[in-house]
Parts: C-alpha cells; structure tokens; sequence
C-alpha cells in the first residue's frame, strides 16, 4: 500500500496544480506531512506546489457540522451491513491515524451506546479544542441527531458491532469531513489509496442494489462505473522510467510536471479548476479525457497525422485555385491539441519500449516491503 500511496503522490505532482495537506491533525500525522514535504522539496518539487491549510477551530466545526449533515442524507445508501463485511483494507487506511488509538474507543462507545444531552454538550465543547482532526469524528456525531440516529439504527440492525466495524466506519466519517474541509480551501479532496478503495467497495454495493431493484435501470448504473479512457498509465510510466526506485520515481514526476503544463491548462479550463459534484460535470470530463486520448492515438500514429502539404492541395472554384480548408483547419487544430498531450505520448513510447523497467515494480514492492518492515521495527522499539 505504501507503493500505491507514492505512485497516488507522483500522479498529483504531475497534474495538480497545488497539492494541500491540514495541520489539523494528530501529532503523528502532522510530523509525518512535515517529513515528506521536506524530502519532496530534497528531490525538486517546488515549494509552490505543496501548501499548508492552516485550519482553526471555527472552520473545523463548520466543516464537521455540514460533513454530519450530508452523511445523514446519504447513509443508508453509503453504508450498510453488507458492505462492512469483506475488513482485510481497514488496517491499509489506517483509522487510528484518523481519531487517535484513545480515540477510537472513545467513538466505539458513543455509536454502540449512545450519550446523553449532557455528555453530547461536553463533546461538542471539548472535542477539538487541541487544534487536532481526533475530536472531528465525535463532533460530527455528537452535532448531528440524524447521524447519530443512522448509525446508531445500523448497529442494531448489524448483529455483533465490533470495533473493527466502528474502524471502517471511522474512514466514512473523515471522507465526509475532508471533502468539506477542502472546499474551504477551494479544492478537491483526494483520498488515501486504502479509504478510496473502501469508498469504491461501498459505491459497487449500491450499484449491484440498484441493479436488483430495477433492471432497467443497468444500462444507467454501467454508464456510471469507472472505465478505461484511453490514456496510458502515468503510474506505469513512472515506475518504469524510475527502474523501481521511490526517489527517482518523484524526480520523474518532478521532470514530467514541467512538461505537463499545456495539459494541466487544459484540465483546469474544462473542469473550471474543480471536479463537479453531478453526474453531467463528471461526464463531461470523462469526454474531455476521451478527446485526448483521441489526439494521442494520431499523435502516436504518424499514418493518421495531419499534413501541412495535403492542406495545400490545389482546388478550384470555378477557375480560381484555392487551398483545402478542411484539411488546414484539421492541420492547424492538431498543431494546437497535441501540445496538451506531448507529455501523455513520451509516456506511451516508454511503455512500449521494453527495454525500460521490465522488473520496475518488482523493485519497488521489495523496497517498499523493506521501508515498511524497517518501520514496523523502529515503532515496536
């Protein structure tokens, strides 16, 4: 997983135009961000890129209060029973990173037994007084009657609720308040790679429900699944090209960014420099993403790129000659969109050469195996 969290890391330094990260976190994650932003600027990210959001108390209740609201409205299609099921990538994201270890059976006990007004009015006065996101996961339930509600009808309903469900459901929560926090900061909120894959396990439950409720509804549900839209893989490419390496694999993200920048512009004019939250935004940026992949296709195949000299081949009017001007416009219009994807065909003529990074991720998964041993030891010392 620590892998995939680095390829998830050299992806956004490719093509985000600023990278946040909160310090309104626990102390072990704030020692964290500032370790990885100091090796990050060692290997030539500019310090432009990555910011820190400064958080106060006011924003953080703000942001935990609507985070509350919003997952009350969705809970019984986001969570139920059946998704909770399948835990083996709960460890992977790391809850006690979310709430504290102290923190975790502190929410346990609130979800499974509830709290009186008394005790939800010292929460709600006391939880996030040390500047630190523990306190935001009982604040949003202790904020919200609804939630508190949802949850509290799930558990009953679920048979034994264990802690590790209560983990699971820990992720939920700071999805939730992430994607208000940054809205704050006028941007989208990217997800750990393990709680995306937990969001993404939860998504593909409501979608087989929907698929049992209404079968005519199938041809709508497999338009709204993830697919493959014709771009190569930046992750691949970068492994390859860094032979495996963690380091070389930033510093080819670094070298890449600076050639990214047409399609970065590009990217932020069609999505308005947000990813919209309807289903129509979001198809039109997967269309958006299609057209590249289109012009890469011809940019990657010389058969199917325009010519300069075919534009100028002789027609007549009548008896004045005059130049084709569908295929000068086609000409001209390729010129321009090809920039935006020059980036995306240097990668695609690495992934075709063999000789780059044949055993790249095999490096990479035994480094990253070693990192995480060598950190397991240091901790349990």
């Amino acid at each position: 997983m620590d892998a995939a969290n680095l390829l998830q890391l050299a992806t956004q330094i490719v093509f985000a135009d600023v990278i946040y990260f909160s310090s309104f976190e626990v102390e072990g994650v704030r020692e964290r961000s500032s370790e990885i932003c100091n090796l990050l600027f060692d290997r030539g990210v500019e310090r432009s890129i990555i910011r820190e959001c400064n958080f106060d108390e006011s924003s953080v209740s703000a942001a935990s209060s609507s985070a509350a609201t919003r997952m009350a409205d969705d809970f019984q299609f986001a969570v139920s029973a059946a998704s909770l099921a399948n835990q083996d990538i709960v460890d992977f994201a790391q809850p006690e990173l979310i709430v504290g270890h102290d923190g975790i059976g502190r929410v346990h006990s609130l979800i499974t037994n509830g709290a009186s007004s008394a005790e939800r009015s010292e929460i709600l006065s006391s939880a996030l007084k040390h500047q630190s996101g523990s306190g935001a996961v009982e604040y949003m339930l202790a904020s919200s009657d609804a939630l508190l509600h949802e949850v509290r009808t799930l558990v009953r309903s679920s048979g034994p609720w264990t802690e590790r469900k209560t983990q699971e459901l820990i992720v939920h929560f700071r999805f939730y308040l992430n994607e208000e926090l940054a809205q704050l900061s006028k941007s989208d909120y990217a997800p750990a790679v393990a709680r995306a894959r937990i969001m993404r396990k939860h998504s593909s439950v409501l979608m087989e429900m929907l698929n049992e409720i209404d079968q005519a509804l199938a041809a709508s549900v497999k338009k709204l699944r993830p697919g493959l839209l014709g771009v190569p893989s930046l992750a691949n490419a970068l492994v390859r090209r860094a032979d495996g390496d963690p380091q070389g694999i930033i510093e080819e993200a670094v070298r890449a960014r600076a050639k990214a920048a047409e399609l970065r512009k590009h990217l932020r004019s069609a999505t308005g420099g947000q990813i919209p939250a309807d289903s129509t935004g979001l198809n039109e940026i997967r269309q958006t993403v299609r057209n590249l992949g289109a012009v890469l296709q011809r940019d990657l195949d010389p058969a199917q790129q325009p010519r300069l000299r075919d534009a100028f081949e002789v027609q007549f009017l009548g008896l004045v000659p005059i130049p084709n001007i569908a295929r000068l416009t086609d000409w001209l219009e390729f010129r321009a969109k090809r920039r935006r994807v020059s980036i995306l065909s240097e990668f695609s003529k690495s992934l075709a050469d063999q000789r780059v990074g044949g055993h790249a991720y095999d490096k990479l998964l035994r480094r990253s195996s070693a990192a995480a041993a060598t950190r397991d030891r240091d901790a349990a010392g």
